[in-house]
């Protein structure tokens, strides 16, 4: 810094390396900001903010990657790079580089605490079109400037690049105020639910290329209202699991969820993908254990989609990505209603979708295996899909089947399984490893096999990694870095479970627990007073109203024989309105046995089958719009007649009709169907 008048060194900056140079320098009423490059080991490629007052740093954003321009703006400082590497920014790893970047000029709030003597900077933003290298140097964008012409901005950039966002364009480019039209990607969502009176509805967040906080709104049972909206910022290196609890549901009901995302210009995207759930009619012992002994991070390896693993911790905010797609739904898993993932110990892996920094810990999993070739179960680094430099906190297997746990705190300190203590039987085993202020320890089957007293870890940000990472270096290194076999219920918790906890685990895991089976309906039709000789077996909706014209609707189903061991715990009809106008009704629908034969082709009003007189459950007042219900029914009388062909009617006193989907019908979620519960007598 120079006076301008007499040219005399006012202040110098001895903190930036001799091998970086500045590259830009940029101001506005905010601050005044540079631009970095270097070449060379501890070099600096990234971007400082300083106060106009004093001349003094903010803040540092150590991102690796050249910047050639930075451009302060409205509040924000754009810049351009081949930003490659954020470890130190708390952001993305080393790999995929990013042209174009936008972050606050200063910090939300307080700054966060210095790190290594420099206070990190602010971070990235939802703005972010691509480029690439170009034909050169390999550099990318190099210069920024904002024009104004007719009231409408434009961000003109130029530089070393012949694409932007996919598509040709050499040399300079530009962006306009005009507006975003672009839609968040679509939310992919599932739902669990481990106790009565709770689902939790859970979704990967969208990526917007042009904002970082969206809104979602999420739809229960084919509702067109929002049963919940929620707020959540994601980026594209960052895309953390976003959640909401339901805790209007009823025990042994089922449930359907749809989730959409909305930008802050009101761009929304498709609703996502149905997913339904079942609520338990009791606790569910493990699942329920692991979240109330505090996971923050539990992965149930329930999903039915890639790439996106589904965090059941009660937070829900850490959720997991797959890698080169593990095989999904691997039953049986190691707890009695869950599934399982299975891994090729040669590419396969899980990683967690947000950076992060971790203390005393607990790593908790179940594996299944006879692999010769060892591999990492569970462990923690710095990458996500590369090979991590950086590695520790982690449970592999030797060749042998031996277990080993251990940290690196200066040295590798490591405790493992004795020399004739093997697990890869291929039988379903529980390993945890814990860090606390006693030092670490390993347990196998809820048994302790050993402790070392090490406290600390090294200090480095990073990713839980599930089936493979880095085991270089580490004792007994096994033939290959990834795990070949399956897991299940991964958790990971943010202090040292005790040895009463873990054992807990996994003696809760041999417990009984409810399951579910939803029957839909092999047959459906009704029948119209007003058209007596008319059938309607192949209609694609059917009715029911008492008067007038009297409608009743008749559903067969093949009910299961309960599980061995196991009684029916609730019962429930689950039926959906049309989308027809009033297809809801005022009136009371009960739901009665049909004592008489009938078939869908050939059933007309003047053939219709007897009704039972003894209702076996009822719905009231059913809304218009066209969404599920459901029906608690008695669960007695299914009892006597599980494991056979079994049909049910509906019926009405009142005038005002109930149209529901049929069988025929197309409709998400539209088949009529039983959702029976069994549990231990």
């Amino acid at each position: 810094m120079v006076n301008a008048t007499t040219g005399a060194v006012t202040k110098t900056y001895s903190n930036i390396p001799s091998n970086s140079v500045v590259k830009d320098i940029s101001t506005d009423d905010t601050g005044f900001y540079t631009g970095h490059e270097g070449s060379g080991g501890g070099v600096f490629d990234g971007r400082i903010g300083l106060r106009l007052s004093d001349f003094t740093e903010k803040w540092r954003d150590r991102c690796l990657g050249a910047t050639q321009y930075v451009l302060p703006y409205e509040g924000v400082l754009y810049s351009s790079s081949h930003g490659h590497d954020c470890s130190t920014e708390l952001e993305f790893p080393d790999g995929k580089r990013n042209f174009l970047l936008a972050q606050p000029t200063n910090h939300e709030g307080a700054a966060p605490a210095p790190v290594d003597g420099f206070v990190r900077g602010p971070g990235k933003l939802g703005w972010h079109p691509t480029a690439n290298d170009g034909i050169g140097e390999g550099i990318g964008p190099r210069v920024m400037s904002v024009a104004e012409k007719n009231d409408v901005k434009y961000m003109w950039v130029g530089g070393e690049f012949t694409l932007i966002n996919g598509k040709a364009q050499q040399g300079l480019t530009r962006f306009a105020s005009t507006g975003d039209v672009g839609a968040p990607t679509t939310p992919v969502a599932s739902a669990s639910s481990v106790k009565p009176g709770e689902a939790q509805v859970r979704w990967r967040t969208s990526y917007d290329a042009d904002d970082s906080k969206l809104t979602y709104r999420i739809y229960r049972n084919g509702s067109a209202t929002p049963a919940a909206t929620v707020t959540a910022s994601s980026l594209e290196w960052e895309r953390p699991q976003a959640s909401w609890n339901d805790t209007t549901v009823k025990a042994g009901q089922s449930y359907t969820y749809r989730v959409t995302a909305t930008d802050a210009a009101g761009n929304t995207s498709a609703l996502s993908a149905t997913t339904s759930v079942t609520v338990p009619t009791s606790v569910q012992s493990y699942p329920n254990q692991v979240r109330t002994d505090g996971a923050d991070l539990y992965w149930r390896y329930d999903d039915a989609v890639s790439p996106y693993v589904a965090d059941s911790s009660v937070s829900g905010n850490r959720s997991g990505i797959q890698v080169n797609a593990p095989a999904l739904k691997q039953s049986p898993g190691a707890v009695s209603g869950s599934t399982a993932m299975g891994f090729n110990g040669t590419s396969q892996q899980v990683h967690s979708d947000r950076r992060q920094t971790v203390g005393n810990f607990t790593i908790e999993t179940w594996f299944k295996t006879n692999t010769t070739r060892g591999g990492k179960l569970i462990g923690f680094g710095n990458n996500t899909t590369r090979n991590s430099g950086s590695f520790d906190r982690q449970i592999y297997m030797t060749n042998t089947g031996r277990l080993v746990f251990g940290v690196h705190n200066g040295s590798t300190r490591t405790v493992s399984t004795g020399l004739f203590e093997t697990y890869n039987d291929n039988k379903w085993h529980h390993v945890v490893g814990t860090q606390g202020p006693s030092g670490i320890t390993l347990y196998v089957d809820g048994q302790n096999k050993g402790s070392l007293n090490a406290t600390s870890t090294a200090a480095y940000a990073g990713y839980w990694h599930v089936g493979g990472d880095n085991l270089s270096g580490w004792p007994t290194r096994p033939t290959s870095n990834f795990f070949a076999g399956q897991l299940d219920e991964t958790a990971v918790y943010p202090s040292a479970l005790t040895q009463a906890q873990v054992k807990n685990h996994f003696d809760l895991a041999k417990a009984p627990t409810d399951t579910v089976s939803a029957v839909k309906t092999t047959e459906d039709t009704y029948v119209n007073q007003g058209a007596p000789s008319t059938t309607y077996g192949t209609s694609t909706s059917l009715a029911v109203r008492g008067s007038g014209s009297l409608y009743e609707s008749y559903l067969r189903f093949n009910l299961p024989a309960a599980p061995s061991g196991q009684v029916l715990k609730s019962a429930s009809l689950q039926i959906k309105t049309t989308t027809q106008t009033g297809a809801g009704t005022a009136d009371t629908v009960k739901v009665v046995p049909v004592t008489g034969n009938w078939t869908g082709a050939g059933t007309a009003f003047n053939s219709k089958p007897t009704l039972g007189t003894t209702p076996l459950g009822s719905i009231a007042g059913v809304p218009d719009g066209s969404a599920v219900h459901n029906v608690e029914l008695d669960t007695t009388a299914l009892s006597a007649v599980l494991g056979s062909s079994y049909s049910l009617g509906l019926t009405s006193t009142g005038t005002d009709p109930l149209w529901i989907w049929s069988s025929e019908a197309t409709a998400a979620e539209g088949t009529p169907q039983l959702v029976l519960t069994f549990g231990a007598k």
